[in-house]
Protein backbone atom coordinates (compact mmCIF):
# COMPACT_ATOMS: atom_id res chain seq x y z
CA UNK A 1 0.00 0.00 0.00
CA UNK A 2 1.90 3.28 -1.28
CA UNK A 3 0.47 6.53 -0.23
CA UNK A 4 2.89 8.54 2.26
CA UNK A 5 5.98 10.06 1.54
CA UNK A 6 7.81 9.88 4.80
CA UNK A 7 8.49 7.73 7.75
CA UNK A 8 5.11 6.08 9.26
CA UNK A 9 4.76 6.33 12.67
CA UNK A 10 2.20 4.44 13.77
CA UNK A 11 -0.19 2.04 12.44
CA UNK A 12 -3.65 0.39 14.42
CA UNK A 13 -6.92 -1.54 13.19
CA UNK A 14 -10.32 -0.06 13.08
CA UNK A 15 -12.42 -1.74 15.94
CA UNK A 16 -14.03 -4.10 13.71
CA UNK A 17 -11.37 -4.73 11.28
CA UNK A 18 -12.29 -2.93 8.20
CA UNK A 19 -9.56 -0.64 8.11
CA UNK A 20 -5.98 0.18 9.12
CA UNK A 21 -5.50 4.14 10.18
CA UNK A 22 -1.65 5.53 9.86
CA UNK A 23 0.00 8.43 10.26
CA UNK A 24 3.65 9.58 8.90
CA UNK A 25 5.77 12.31 9.03
CA UNK A 26 4.82 13.88 6.01
CA UNK A 27 1.71 15.68 7.62
CA UNK A 28 -1.60 13.04 6.82
CA UNK A 29 -3.13 10.12 8.73
CA UNK A 30 -4.22 7.95 5.98
CA UNK A 31 -7.47 5.25 5.69
CA UNK A 32 -6.84 2.20 4.26
CA UNK A 33 -9.44 -0.20 3.07
CA UNK A 34 -8.08 -3.85 4.69
CA UNK A 35 -10.42 -5.81 1.78
CA UNK A 36 -8.20 -4.43 -1.45
CA UNK A 37 -5.91 -1.96 0.48
CA UNK A 38 -6.98 1.30 -1.27
CA UNK A 39 -6.83 4.44 0.09
CA UNK A 40 -10.22 6.06 1.24
CA UNK A 41 -9.11 9.01 3.05
CA UNK A 42 -6.28 11.26 4.16
CA UNK A 43 -6.90 13.48 6.85
CA UNK A 44 -4.17 16.77 6.70
CA UNK A 45 -3.13 17.51 10.22
CA UNK A 46 -2.86 21.53 10.75
CA UNK A 47 -0.27 22.72 13.72
CA UNK A 48 -1.35 26.39 14.22
CA UNK A 49 -2.52 27.31 16.94
CA UNK A 50 -6.34 27.72 17.27
CA UNK A 51 -6.23 29.98 20.34
CA UNK A 52 -3.29 32.50 18.88
CA UNK A 53 -3.19 35.09 16.64
CA UNK A 54 -2.76 34.47 12.40
CA UNK A 55 1.09 33.85 12.17
CA UNK A 56 2.80 35.74 9.01
CA UNK A 57 3.18 33.27 6.04
CA UNK A 58 6.56 31.47 5.92
CA UNK A 59 8.80 31.07 2.60
CA UNK A 60 9.60 27.98 3.93
CA UNK A 61 6.58 25.46 5.32
CA UNK A 62 7.53 24.06 8.55
CA UNK A 63 7.47 20.07 7.93
CA UNK A 64 4.27 17.83 10.17
CA UNK A 65 5.20 15.23 11.99
CA UNK A 66 2.22 13.12 12.63
CA UNK A 67 3.90 10.45 15.43
CA UNK A 68 0.46 9.59 16.76
CA UNK A 69 -3.40 8.50 15.76
CA UNK A 70 -5.57 6.47 17.46
CA UNK A 71 -9.29 5.02 16.90
CA UNK A 72 -11.70 6.90 19.93
CA UNK A 73 -14.70 4.03 19.84
CA UNK A 74 -15.61 1.01 19.45
CA UNK A 75 -17.61 2.17 16.18
CA UNK A 76 -14.45 4.16 14.59
CA UNK A 77 -16.47 6.83 14.03
CA UNK A 78 -13.70 9.09 16.45
CA UNK A 79 -10.20 9.24 15.33
CA UNK A 80 -7.68 11.53 17.37
CA UNK A 81 -4.60 12.36 15.81
CA UNK A 82 -1.06 14.37 17.70
CA UNK A 83 1.28 16.31 15.45
CA UNK A 84 4.18 18.90 15.64
CA UNK A 85 6.85 20.42 14.00
CA UNK A 86 10.36 19.11 14.25
CA UNK A 87 10.05 21.89 17.34
CA UNK A 88 7.79 23.75 18.98
CA UNK A 89 4.17 22.83 20.41
CA UNK A 90 2.02 19.49 20.07
CA UNK A 91 -1.82 19.99 18.88
CA UNK A 92 -3.69 17.23 19.53
CA UNK A 93 -6.84 17.07 16.71
CA UNK A 94 -10.34 15.41 17.08
CA UNK A 95 -11.75 13.60 13.70
CA UNK A 96 -15.38 12.64 13.75
CA UNK A 97 -16.65 10.93 10.79
CA UNK A 98 -20.48 11.10 9.02
CA UNK A 99 -22.04 9.07 6.64
CA UNK A 100 -20.98 9.95 3.06
CA UNK A 101 -23.63 11.31 1.06
CA UNK A 102 -25.47 8.93 -1.19
CA UNK A 103 -27.12 10.67 -4.53
CA UNK A 104 -27.25 7.65 -6.37
CA UNK A 105 -30.48 5.19 -6.13
CA UNK A 106 -30.24 2.45 -4.17
CA UNK A 107 -29.61 -0.96 -6.03
CA UNK A 108 -32.59 -3.15 -6.50
CA UNK A 109 -33.25 -5.85 -3.95
CA UNK A 110 -32.49 -8.93 -4.63
CA UNK A 111 -34.61 -12.32 -4.73
CA UNK A 112 -35.82 -13.24 -1.46
CA UNK A 113 -37.80 -16.14 0.19
CA UNK A 114 -37.31 -19.37 1.87
CA UNK A 115 -33.56 -20.41 1.69
CA UNK A 116 -32.05 -17.25 0.39
CA UNK A 117 -29.64 -15.66 2.58
CA UNK A 118 -29.71 -12.31 2.81
CA UNK A 119 -27.92 -9.61 1.58
CA UNK A 120 -24.60 -9.24 3.79
CA UNK A 121 -24.36 -6.07 5.66
CA UNK A 122 -21.63 -3.19 4.58
CA UNK A 123 -21.01 -0.62 6.79
CA UNK A 124 -21.62 2.75 5.50
CA UNK A 125 -18.34 4.66 3.76
CA UNK A 126 -17.46 7.87 6.72
CA UNK A 127 -16.26 10.99 5.94
CA UNK A 128 -14.00 12.17 8.59
CA UNK A 129 -13.42 16.03 9.44
CA UNK A 130 -11.70 17.67 12.24
CA UNK A 131 -14.44 18.66 14.97
CA UNK A 132 -11.87 19.82 17.75
CA UNK A 133 -8.04 20.84 17.95
CA UNK A 134 -6.43 21.98 21.14
CA UNK A 135 -2.42 22.57 22.17
CA UNK A 136 -2.22 19.45 24.16
CA UNK A 137 2.37 20.03 24.86
CA UNK A 138 4.51 22.65 24.80
CA UNK A 139 6.85 20.38 22.64
CA UNK A 140 6.70 17.47 20.18
CA UNK A 141 4.60 14.30 21.45
CA UNK A 142 6.88 11.41 20.01
CA UNK A 143 4.08 8.66 21.31
CA UNK A 144 0.66 8.54 21.56
CA UNK A 145 -1.60 5.90 22.93
CA UNK A 146 -5.33 5.57 24.21
CA UNK A 147 -6.89 3.51 26.64
CA UNK A 148 -8.98 0.66 26.41
CA UNK A 149 -11.95 2.38 27.83
CA UNK A 150 -11.74 5.30 25.15
CA UNK A 151 -11.20 7.76 28.41
CA UNK A 152 -7.51 8.84 28.37
CA UNK A 153 -4.90 9.40 25.96
CA UNK A 154 -1.34 8.63 27.17
CA UNK A 155 1.69 11.21 25.47
CA UNK A 156 4.70 10.85 25.76
CA UNK A 157 6.93 14.14 24.95
CA UNK A 158 9.92 14.23 23.38
CA UNK A 159 11.58 15.73 26.68
CA UNK A 160 11.10 12.60 28.24
CA UNK A 161 8.03 13.71 29.72
CA UNK A 162 4.47 11.70 30.55
CA UNK A 163 0.49 13.44 30.03
CA UNK A 164 -2.96 12.20 30.61
CA UNK A 165 -5.46 13.91 28.51
CA UNK A 166 -9.16 13.36 29.40
CA UNK A 167 -10.56 12.75 26.00
CA UNK A 168 -14.10 13.89 27.22
CA UNK A 169 -12.92 17.18 28.64
CA UNK A 170 -10.07 17.70 26.12
CA UNK A 171 -8.24 18.72 28.91
CA UNK A 172 -4.94 17.53 30.34
CA UNK A 173 -4.96 15.34 33.83
CA UNK A 174 -1.68 15.24 34.77
CA UNK A 175 1.86 15.50 33.86
CA UNK A 176 4.60 13.24 35.03
CA UNK A 177 7.80 15.55 33.72
CA UNK A 178 11.45 14.05 33.37
CA UNK A 179 10.12 10.54 33.71
CA UNK A 180 12.96 9.47 31.09
CA UNK A 181 16.20 11.20 30.35
CA UNK A 182 15.53 10.57 26.47
CA UNK A 183 12.48 11.09 23.95
CA UNK A 184 9.41 8.73 24.82
CA UNK A 185 9.91 6.25 22.06
CA UNK A 186 6.64 4.28 22.52
CA UNK A 187 3.47 4.61 25.29
CA UNK A 188 0.80 2.00 25.65
CA UNK A 189 -2.41 3.47 27.65
CA UNK A 190 -4.47 1.03 30.30
CA UNK A 191 -5.88 -1.92 27.92
CA UNK A 192 -8.47 -2.13 30.51
CA UNK A 193 -10.13 -0.91 33.80
CA UNK A 194 -9.97 -4.00 35.48
CA UNK A 195 -7.20 -5.01 37.76
CA UNK A 196 -4.07 -6.25 35.69
CA UNK A 197 -1.60 -9.60 36.71
CA UNK A 198 0.88 -7.74 39.94
CA UNK A 199 -1.85 -5.34 41.11
CA UNK A 200 -3.85 -7.03 43.67
CA UNK A 201 -3.53 -5.63 47.17
CA UNK A 202 -1.78 -9.58 48.03
CA UNK A 203 1.29 -9.07 45.39
CA UNK A 204 4.56 -7.10 46.61
CA UNK A 205 3.65 -3.91 44.11
CA UNK A 206 -0.01 -4.57 44.84
CA UNK A 207 -2.69 -1.83 44.83
CA UNK A 208 -1.42 0.53 42.20
CA UNK A 209 -3.19 0.61 39.26
CA UNK A 210 -1.07 1.75 36.58
CA UNK A 211 -2.31 3.93 33.70
CA UNK A 212 0.19 3.51 31.20
CA UNK A 213 3.55 2.64 30.59
CA UNK A 214 6.31 4.07 28.44
CA UNK A 215 9.62 3.18 27.07
CA UNK A 216 12.16 5.87 25.76
CA UNK A 217 15.52 6.06 24.43
CA UNK A 218 17.04 5.93 27.42
CA UNK A 219 16.91 2.25 27.62
CA UNK A 220 14.13 2.23 30.54
CA UNK A 221 10.69 1.42 31.24
CA UNK A 222 8.35 3.50 33.01
CA UNK A 223 4.94 3.39 34.83
CA UNK A 224 2.91 6.22 35.60
CA UNK A 225 -0.51 5.93 38.03
CA UNK A 226 -3.20 8.55 38.54
CA UNK A 227 -4.02 6.87 42.02
CA UNK A 228 -2.76 8.66 45.18
CA UNK A 229 -1.85 6.01 47.85
CA UNK A 230 -1.71 2.22 46.85
CA UNK A 231 -4.65 0.02 48.50
CA UNK A 232 -2.27 -2.26 50.58
CA UNK A 233 -4.00 -5.14 52.54
CA UNK A 234 -3.00 -4.80 56.21
CA UNK A 235 -1.65 -7.99 57.71
CA UNK A 236 -2.63 -8.69 60.57
CA UNK A 237 -0.25 -8.67 63.29
CA UNK A 238 -0.40 -11.70 65.99
CA UNK A 239 -1.29 -9.46 68.58
CA UNK A 240 -4.54 -9.10 66.61
CA UNK A 241 -5.31 -12.35 65.61
CA UNK A 242 -4.86 -13.91 69.27
CA UNK A 243 -6.34 -11.17 70.89
CA UNK A 244 -3.06 -9.69 72.32
CA UNK A 245 -1.97 -12.39 73.89
CA UNK A 246 1.76 -12.62 72.56
CA UNK A 247 1.99 -9.12 73.98
CA UNK A 248 0.94 -9.85 77.40
CA UNK A 249 3.11 -12.99 77.67
CA UNK A 250 6.41 -11.01 76.34
CA UNK A 251 5.24 -8.46 79.11
CA UNK A 252 5.30 -10.97 82.05
CA UNK A 253 8.25 -12.33 80.56
CA UNK A 254 10.16 -9.17 80.79
CA UNK A 255 8.56 -8.85 84.34
CA UNK A 256 9.83 -12.13 85.13
CA UNK A 257 13.75 -11.44 83.88
CA UNK A 258 13.63 -7.73 85.78
CA UNK A 259 13.37 -9.55 89.09
CA UNK A 260 15.55 -12.32 88.50
CA UNK A 261 17.91 -9.57 88.04
CA UNK A 262 17.13 -7.87 90.99
CA UNK A 263 17.32 -10.50 93.46
CA UNK A 264 20.52 -11.44 91.84
CA UNK A 265 21.61 -8.24 92.44
CA UNK A 266 20.21 -7.91 96.27
CA UNK A 267 22.35 -11.43 96.79
CA UNK A 268 25.34 -9.91 95.43
CA UNK A 269 24.58 -6.73 97.64
CA UNK A 270 24.16 -8.79 100.71
CA UNK A 271 27.41 -10.63 100.31
CA UNK A 272 29.33 -7.29 100.10
CA UNK A 273 27.83 -6.44 103.43
CA UNK A 274 28.62 -9.27 105.19
CA UNK A 275 32.13 -9.68 104.08
CA UNK A 276 32.67 -6.16 104.99
CA UNK A 277 31.23 -6.98 108.16
CA UNK A 278 32.84 -10.70 108.93
CA UNK A 279 36.30 -9.57 106.86
CA UNK A 280 36.95 -6.23 108.15
CA UNK A 281 40.00 -7.35 109.66
CA UNK A 282 41.93 -9.19 106.58
CA UNK A 283 40.51 -6.53 104.15
CA UNK A 284 42.03 -3.35 106.15
CA UNK A 285 45.24 -4.95 106.46
CA UNK A 286 45.19 -5.74 102.94
CA UNK A 287 45.96 -9.13 103.01
CA UNK A 288 44.64 -11.09 99.86
CA UNK A 289 45.23 -14.55 101.16
CA UNK A 290 43.33 -14.28 104.59
CA UNK A 291 41.02 -12.03 103.35
CA UNK A 292 39.81 -14.80 100.45
CA UNK A 293 39.73 -17.33 103.22
CA UNK A 294 37.62 -15.38 105.03
CA UNK A 295 34.85 -14.49 102.53
CA UNK A 296 34.82 -18.13 101.16
CA UNK A 297 35.12 -19.93 104.13
CA UNK A 298 33.61 -18.25 106.32
CA UNK A 299 30.56 -15.67 104.45
CA UNK A 300 30.05 -18.11 101.33
CA UNK A 301 30.54 -21.70 102.85
CA UNK A 302 30.72 -22.27 106.66
CA UNK A 303 32.90 -24.70 107.97
CA UNK A 304 31.26 -28.15 108.70
CA UNK A 305 32.71 -28.06 112.30
CA UNK A 306 30.33 -24.89 112.86
CA UNK A 307 26.82 -25.36 115.22
CA UNK A 308 24.56 -25.35 112.88
CA UNK A 309 26.10 -27.08 109.86
CA UNK A 310 26.16 -30.84 110.40
CA UNK A 311 23.55 -31.09 113.62
CA UNK A 312 21.34 -28.64 115.70
CA UNK A 313 23.26 -26.17 117.26
CA UNK A 314 21.41 -26.33 120.51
Amino acid sequence: MEGHVKAVCTVSFHPRGTHVLTSAKDGTARLWSVKDGREEQCLTCDITDPDAPPAKPSRRPQQVLVRGSAYGDLEGKVIYTVASGRRGAAFLTKWVGTPEPRNAAPPPPGPSGPGLAPPPFVLPKLIYKPAHRMKCSPVPVSAMSLSGDGTLLALGGVEGAISLLNVETMGIVRTWPGVHDLPVTCIAARPVPLPLPGESEDDEDGGVAYNAVSASADNRLAKVTLQKRAKRKKKKSSSSSYGGKSHRAMGMMDLFVFLFYIMILALIWAIIQQSVEICKGPLLDMDPKEAYECVVHTVLWGDENRPGIRGVPY
